[in-house]
């Protein structure tokens, strides 16, 4: 509904450091811009408003649910089980990364997202639980995953959003399956040794880091 304008810092009991460098550093005061955009238009739907819009959404997280095991099923995929979350689905990529020839924390996985991206899918995040980040100082295991051993292998999550639409959702799962498609074909060249998937990924993955910049 508004730009992102900030985000909180926050660290347990126990060490505290994190946040008093992040305080020393942080150069001034935050903009209000965003906090007062959100206010105009929160008083401007009302009430009623705001609650339709959250009705639309559920109406919408399920179409999406259905239709994403729909596309699971016919990729040999499954839905990843998340009660607690009615707005993000989280959508196993283990099949896809069996077929690279590499276990399930296997990170060449990682490419399928650029692929999405450069078909003009945003919001997806592909999570590889091989991946080992170093931030700082701290080490992340599962990169991107909201807990370092979670029980599954990679998977992407997709988000039923505020606005999102099921004309929005029939699109995403078309660009879905067509990226399924072409993942496999590329992967299947080069084991065919033709030598072009490396190139056909390395391309798509120059468009993610331009489009970033």
């Amino acid at each position: 509904m508004v730009p992102v304008g900030g985000a909180v810092v926050t660290s347990g009991r126990e060490n505290t450091r994190v946040v008093e460098e992040v305080r020393k550093a942080y150069p001034g005061r935050a903009s209000i811009a965003p906090v007062l955009d959100l206010f105009i238009t929160l008083l401007g739907m009302g009430e009623d408003g705001w609650r339709k819009l959250l009705d639309d959404r559920d109406v919408v997280y399920a179409y999406m649910k259905r239709k994403l095991a729909e596309v699971a099923a016919e990729e040999g995929e499954r839905l990843l089980e998340t009660p607690a979350n009615p707005i993000s689905i989280g959508f196993s990529l283990e099949s896809l990364a069996r077929g690279l020839g590499e276990d399930v924390d296997g990170t060449k996985i990682s490419f399928f997202g650029s692929m999405l991206f450069s078909r003009c899918v945003s919001g997806t995040r592909v999570v590889a639980p091989g991946v080992r980040q170093t931030i700082g100082g701290v080490t992340f295991d599962g990169w991107g995953a909201s807990c370092s051993a979670y029980p599954a292998g990679p998977y992407f999550t997709a988000a039923a959003a505020i606005g999102t639409t099921t004309e929005d959702v029939d699109r995403f799962c078309a660009k879905l399956k067509s990226a399924f498609k072409d993942f496999r074909k590329k992967h299947s060249r080069k084991r065919g040794g033709g030598g072009g998937a490396e190139e056909e990924v390395s391309e798509e993955v120059a468009k993610l880091n331009v489009a970033a910049a």
